[in-house]
């Protein structure tokens, strides 16, 4: 936090000139050339010490979601169901998005697929995405309860923690 100066960028190229000469129509001039953006500078405010969740995430707006396939009450030990988790994030960019901490029963044989996340520009900045898929294989008959997942975040528009969730 506090003030923080990003430097101009300097970009130094060269540009092919074609020839003007008559006699020699594949001679060709380099001509050197230099550009320089502008300096900027930045007041970044400080992490507010009511926040209390693990990972630092301001963002505009946080949703987490999931879907479940078969999207069924009643499963069948040995028969795989496949959950997938997302974190999409108004706001963030996708190097930011942390990993979701799922926690599930000792009564599932869990198989995580590697995360997949996704950015995309805006008018007021970037929203991000990170997917995660898991395959689930319950072994037991009975009552199975997926605990809940949440997250918790810096609303930048209210100036307020929140917490994302889903389950329980």
């Amino acid at each position: 936090s506090g003030r923080v100066t990003i430097n101009p960028l300097v970009l130094t190229t060269q540009i092919v000139q074609p020839s003007r000469s008559a006699f020699d129509p594949f001679r060709q001039s380099l001509k050197t050339r230099r550009v320089e953006s502008n300096q900027i500078e930045l007041q970044v405010k400080p992490i507010p010490p009511s926040f209390n969740g693990d990972t630092w995430l301001p963002a505009k707006r946080l949703r987490l979601t999931d879907d479940w396939d078969p999207n069924e009450d009643r499963l069948i030990a040995g028969e795989p169901l496949n959950r997938t988790v997302f974190l999409w994030a108004e706001g963030l960019n996708s190097g930011q998005l942390p990993e979701l901490p799922i926690e599930l029963p000792v009564s599932l044989k869990v198989y995580p697929d590697q995360a997949q996340t996704s950015e995309q520009e805006t008018e007021s900045g970037f929203s991000a995405i990170r997917q995660q898929k898991y395959a689930i294989i319950p072994n037991i008959t009975g009552r199975i309860v997926f605990p809940e997942v949440s997250v918790k975040w810096w609303n930048t528009e209210l100036d307020q923690i929140e917490v994302a969730r889903i389950g329980e």
